[in-house]
């Protein structure tokens, strides 16, 4: 009887390995090739922030059209002025989550470059309020200026091989 019985937690124990295999393999985080991601806890907090670099880049990136939609001055002053205000807020916002943020030590790089393009589109999208508010041709060309040296530094940030 001591047999049969030890037969049944061997297969009750195999199957509990199995079950539990089954929904790590189903609950793991994959990568973009669809391999399952080992996450110790260094991996996963560089995965992390990796993936919130993305997401800053992307949200940076939607600003971008928003300030380009802004220079064209398209519509009444007091939307545009609207318009822009929303657009400054969603750029502190960007840049306050990504100067907050701790980064992985590998990660320090990546970091600054998060950091200085937030602040550059901060800038930027101070200068177009200002344009909104002000607008001379020296206030456009500024505006322009410091627009194009955002997305000069966006598009660093998104050639990063963390980003990509």
């Amino acid at each position: 009887m001591s047999k049969c019985k030890s037969e049944y937690y061997l297969i009750a124990a195999l199957v509990v390995v199995v079950v539990l295999g089954v929904i790590g393999w189903l609950a793991s985080p994959v990568d973009e090739t669809g391999r399952p991601v080992l996450l110790l806890p260094d991996a996963k907090k560089v995965e992390d922030y990796r993936r919130q670099a993305r997401t800053w880049a992307d949200d940076l990136r939607l600003l971008d059209g928003q300030l380009a939609t802004l220079l064209a001055g398209n519509g009444d002053l007091l939307s545009q002025s609207r318009e822009g205000q929303n657009a400054f807020e969603d750029c502190l916002a960007i840049a306050k989550d990504a100067d907050v943020t701790e980064a992985p030590p590998a990660l320090a790089g990546l970091r600054s470059m998060a950091i200085n393009t937030s602040l550059a589109y901060l800038e930027a999208s101070r200068s177009v309020l200002l344009w909104i508010s002000a607008p001379k041709q020296e206030n456009y060309d500024q505006a322009i200026l410091l627009v194009q040296a955002a997305r000069e530094q966006l598009y660093e940030l998104e050639a990063s091989s963390w980003i990509k």
